[in-house]
């Protein structure tokens, strides 16, 4: 049954160009042999597809386990005052999904919030569940969407998008949902 995807493939190909070979018993050798798949415009269709399910299969099969971090420069107060905020996003993954611990501090800042993490497909929900020892405001309740990261292939690899929940970050100009916020530790330490 591995290579179910190519019979649902071969299949939806004879609903489109009409004769195909339905010689399954030799599995892809018979798809590749075909006079059809000879010609290539089928071949590159087959790559094309074979690559997407490819990279569908290694994103889902990706952790989120990992350290994200975030740096807000607002600038300086009218006093001279460094306006910079650090947030650190720490997820590590149980049997029973993602915990996850969301620390902000800098200007005036100092967040400690202990989350729950849920996925959808390629996104990574992060929950607030209560607050740390090192908090000192208190905005959020338990079960608020926190925010969301989402994974999406580019040309340079893979980027990590945020959608901004009920956090939001200190700076406003860093309130646009869907940029690039968080990035994950060890892709800092390659560049």
């Amino acid at each position: 049954m591995q290579a179910g995807w190519l019979f649902a493939f071969q299949r939806s190909l004879r609903q489109v160009f009409g004769k195909w070979p339905l010689r399954l018993e030799s599995g892809i050798d018979a798809c590749y042999n075909s006079p059809i798949m000879k010609s290539g415009f089928i071949k590159l269709i087959s790559a094309v597809f074979t690559s997407f399910l490819f990279m569908q299969i290694i994103v889902s099969a990706q952790t989120w386990a990992g350290t994200y971090n975030f740096d807000e420069d607002g600038g300086k107060t009218a006093g001279g005052t460094p306006i910079f905020v650090t947030h650190s996003l720490v997820v590590l993954e149980s049997d029973g999904g993602y915990y996850a611990t969301l620390k902000s501090n800098g200007y005036q800042t100092s967040r400690d919030l202990i989350c729950q993490g849920k996925t959808e497909g390629n996104k990574l929900k992060i929950y607030f569940v209560s607050y740390g020892e090192d908090n000192i405001f208190e905005l959020y309740r338990p079960g608020d969407l926190l925010l969301t990261l989402e994974r999406r292939p580019s040309p340079k690899g893979e980027q990590i998008l945020t959608f901004w929940g009920k956090f939001l970050p200190i700076v406003p100009k860093n309130e646009k949902t869907g940029r690039i916020y968080f990035v994950r530790q060890d892709e800092i330490n390659l560049q």
